[in-house]
């Protein structure tokens, strides 16, 4: 990607319930850093390189990742939402149980990442999330990969429900093991 990174200043970056909001890593070289259960959110992480970084339920919502090579970071429980990830590179990443909604990902690549489907796709029509699809469009100039694509988006199916008619669970006397049988 051709990062411009300043100096790193220590070999281990290890945080746990560090504040730092509104501060600037950009052109951070944070390979391998953790942070867990930190305060982030406004944080300025563009132009960052981020592989194999973990985040593990950090407060992020509004931070700054353009730019940023995320390929294999781990952000679990995190919130992101209203993050700007334009032209990321996240293949391979996990964002299992993050908050992504209104992440703006316009040319960012996505490719085997772990992501959990009602962020990516709205699940049903009843669903409170603004998933990635809605938003997601562009290519990543670096990976030459679809944002779209990368997503999944046209492969993920909308969930219509298992009953169609109430959208409530139909229990008879016989439907379950709780109670019911002959």
């Amino acid at each position: 990607m051709n990062l411009k990174l300043k100096p790193r200043e220590q070999e281990v970056i290890l945080e746990t319930k560090a504040e730092h909001v509104n501060e600037d890593f950009s052109h951070s070289d944070l390979v391998g850093a953790i942070y867990t259960e930190g305060d982030l959110r406004g944080s300025d992480f563009s132009g960052s390189d981020l592989r194999a970084a973990i985040f593990s339920r950090a407060i992020m919502p509004g931070v700054n990742l353009e730019g940023s090579d995320m390929q294999n970071a781990f952000l679990d429980y995190v919130v992101l939402r209203g993050a700007n990830m334009r032209g990321v590179i996240a293949s391979g990443a996990n964002f299992v149980r993050s908050d992504l909604g209104d992440v703006d990902v316009t040319n960012a690549d996505f490719t085997e990442a772990v992501i959990d489907r009602y962020q990516a796709r709205s699940i049903s029509h009843w669903s409170p999330y603004d998933p990635l699809c809605d938003g997601a469009s562009g290519v990543n100039e670096f990976t030459g990969v679809d944002t779209r694509d990368s997503l999944g988006c046209d492969r993920l199916k909308r969930y219509e429900g298992f009953n169609k008619e109430n959208d409530k669970v139909k229990v008879s006397k016989e439907s379950g093991t709780w109670g019911g049988g002959k």
